[in-house]
C-alpha cells in the first residue's frame, strides 16, 4: 500500500533512525515503544501510533567487514517492515518506511556495503541487481515509499530538505514521491525527468544524500532550514544519515537528528528512539514536552 505524502497527526509518532540491516534491533526499538509484542502483533497505545523508520534499511556491512551478529539477509527486513506496515494498518497505526541513500545505491547496483550473507540470500551479485534494479521485485517494495513524508506540520526525510529541491518541484512534496516511483516501476523515459532524479536523489546534494545542516551550521543554514520549514508550513524537520551519538535536536529544536548507528554494524551501545507526542505541539496533556528521547541499552 503507498503511503500518501500527506497524513494528520496521531497523539503518538515514534521516529527509528537508520537500521543498516539489524533486524533484532529494529525489534528491541519496538518493544522499547512498546509497538509490538513478541508474537508480533500491534499493541501501540493509542492504536493509530505512527512510527516512521528513516530508511537505510538495507547494508549492513557499512564501516565493517565482520557481522557475526547477523543471521537475518536485508531483503527479508524489506519484506519484514512492509508486513509490520500491513499488521499496523489493521489497528489503524502505520508503519511508514522513508527511503534512504542505500536504498537507492542498491537500485543503481553499488552494492560495496552489502554484507556476504545478504548477497548469497539474494543469489550473488546478479540475483541483486535484478531484485533492486527498476522493475524488479525489491524496486517494486521501494516504491510504495516515499522520500518526503508530512504528518502534521511535521517534515521527514533521510538526510534533508533544501530549497532547491523546492524549487525544482515548484513547491509540490507530491511530485518527489511521485518522480521516485516512477524511476522504481521503471515507468521514467525522458531525459529531463532522469536529470531531476539526479538533482533529487543521487548527488551530493540531493534529499537523500546531503549534511547540509549540520556540516554548514550557523545561522545561514537556519535561515535556509527555516525557509523550507516555511515553504512546506512545517514546524521542525526529522532527519536520519547524519551520524550522531544521541538523537539530537539542532536550531531550537527545529532540526532533530536520529541516526545513531542503532546496528551493530556500528560501536554505538545504545539504543534511541524519539517519540512525539501531539504532533509535536506544546501542551498541558504532554505536560509542554512534545518531544521525548527514549533510551536503552543494547541487549
Amino acid at each position: 500500500m503507498d503511503t500518501p505524502t500527506y497524513l494528520d497527526a496521531p497523539k503518538r509518532i515514534i521516529v527509528i533512525g537508520d537500521i543498516h540491516g539489524d533486524i533484532a534491533i529494529l525489534c528491541s526499538c519496538l518493544y522499547l515503544a512498546n509497538i509490538i509484542n513478541n508474537k508480533f502483533e500491534w499493541i501501540a497505545e493509542p492504536t493509530d501510533t505512527i512510527v516512521v523508520q528513516m530508511g537505510d534499511q538495507v547494508d549492513s556491512l557499512s564501516r565493517d567487514t565482520n557481522q557475526p551478529w547477523e543471521k537475518i539477509d536485508d531483503i527479508t527486513l524489506l519484506q519484514f517492515t512492509e508486513r509490520l506496515d500491513e499488521i499496523a494498518r489493521k489497528k489503524g497505526g502505520r508503519f511508514i518506511s522513508l527511503l534512504g541513500n542505500h536504498e537507492v545505491m542498491n537500485v543503481l547496483g553499488h552494492f560495496d556495503y552489502v554484507s556476504p550473507l545478504s548477497m548469497h540470500k539474494a543469489g550473488g551479485v546478479q540475483g541483486r541487481r535484478e531484485r533492486f534494479q527498476p522493475g524488479g521485485s525489491c524496486a517494486k517494495i521501494l516504491a510504495k515509499r516515499n522520500v518526503v513524508q508530512k504528518i502534521g506540520s511535521l517534515l521527514f526525510c533521510h538526510a534533508g530538505l533544501l530549497p532547491h529541491h523546492l524549487q525544482l518541484i515548484n513547491g509540490q512534496l507530491k511530485s518527489i514521491n511521485l518522480l521516485m516511483k516512477k524511476y522504481l516501476l521503471k515507468e521514467i523515459h525522458n531525459d529531463n525527468d532522469f536529470a531531476l532524479l539526479n538533482s533529487l536523489f543521487i548527488n551530493e546534494m540531493s534529499i537523500l544524500w546531503n549534511r547540509f545542516y549540520l556540516e554548514q551550521m550557523g545561522p545561514e543554514a537556519e535561515q535556509v532550514l527555516n525557509q523550507v520549514l516555511q515553504n512546506t508550513n512545517s514546524t521542525q524537520m526529522m532527519i536520519g544519515h547524519n551520524p550522531m551519538k544521541n538523537i539530537t535536536p539542532f536550531y531550537n529544536f527545529k532540526l532533530w537528528v536520529t541516526d545513531i548507528g542503532l546496528s551493530r554494524a556500528f560501536s554505538n551501545e545504545g539504543l534511541e528512539i524519539l517519540e512525539i507526542l501531539n504532533g509535536g505541539i506544546s501542551c498541558e496533556e504532554n505536560n509542554h514536552q512534545p518531544f521525548c528521547v527514549i533510551r536503552a541499552i543494547k541487549k
